[in-house]
């Protein structure tokens, strides 16, 4: 792989829980190829798989699992699954605030080398996607990539895989930045960006903050996404979407969704009017409940976790 120019890794404060504030200064110790930045809400059952995914490049990364608002032993487990693979280089910090930008935020002020990656914590990503990612944020017109997404089906219901097959021929999801739970950036790119604002759907703030040319979809390994087990998950997963989208002003995103949704109906008529049911049945829920786009109300599929 083609040498990186990365600046040294910071490791000070490992495993102690982080009180409310900046980020306490860390120490270079070694060179790393991109930083890891893992936003975690309650998130004890999946930390882990993401965190052993990672665990072949740990000596190449600089990591930071940001606990946020947590009531559960995330970060127990977080350090742990760390631990476990001989590494305490890593950092993991507590917050009491249940806020993934402010998470987010926090990450970012702890880290120092780019290229960055953000990853949802119930995510498996491999080394080999990670790597990828760092080698296609070279070059200077790509500022945000992400891998492809597969989605991990096993054990969810009838409904809900038809919900997720006519997800899958909406072509546009093939190529949107949102949804994979994982985003990488440049150093440029982090710099268009700017600082997290308290909003829902942080993908699509990305998306917003860069030209469509910039942000690229990289050949490499899937990430894999769990996707809900239950109608009730799939519920959820869509009312936030929903929320985050008009919290960052995406109408033209529902609208592209739409057109290529009825372009798939006579493939698979009945997964369509799955789909097309949960998407009317939350919008019409939305218009009747008091309006929010504050991640405060943060809609969670429990099913696939």
């Amino acid at each position: 792989m083609t040498a990186l120019r990365t600046p040294p890794v910071v490791v000070a404060g490992a495993f102690s829980p982080t009180p409310p504030g900046p980020a306490p200064a860390a120490t270079p110790t070694r060179q790393a190829i991109a930083s890891i930045a893992i936003p975690a809400h309650d998130e004890s059952s999946v930390i882990g798989r993401c965190l052993d995914a990672l665990a072949p490049l740990f000596e190449h990364l600089e990591i930071v699992v940001v606990c946020n608002g947590c009531r559960d032993d995330t970060a127990t487990v977080a350090r742990r699954h760390l631990l476990r693979h001989g590494s305490r280089e890593h950092r993991v910090f507590e917050i009491d605030r249940a806020s993934k930008t402010a998470a987010l935020r926090l990450a970012d002020g702890a880290l120092t080398t780019f290229p960055r990656l953000y990853l949802d914590a119930d995510v498996v990503v491999s080394p080999r996607a990670i790597t990828d990612l760092v080698a296609a944020l070279e070059h200077d017109d790509q500022l945000v990539v992400r891998p492809p997404v597969r989605h991990d089906l096993d054990g969810a219901s009838h409904w809900a895989r038809r919900h997720a097959r006519a997800r899958s021929r909406i072509e546009w999801f093939d190529t949107a930045l949102w949804g994979g739970g994982v985003i990488a950036v440049s150093a440029a790119g982090r710099k268009r960006l700017g600082t997290w604002p308290d909003v829902v759907a942080d993908d699509l703030w990305v998306a917003s903050r860069v030209e469509p040319g910039e942000i690229g979809v990289v050949d490499t390994d899937p990430v894999i996404v769990r996707a809900p087990r239950t109608m009730s998950g799939v519920w959820a997963i869509a009312r936030r979407s929903y929320r985050g989208a008009r919290g960052v002003d995406a109408t033209a995103t529902a609208t592209r969704t739409l057109r290529q949704l009825i372009r798939t109906t006579p493939q698979a008529p009945l997964d369509a009017a799955v789909y097309a049911a949960v998407a009317l049945g939350v919008r019409m829920s939305s218009l009747r409940s008091r309006p929010t786009t504050h991640e405060s109300a943060w809609e969670r599929d429990r099913s696939s976790r």
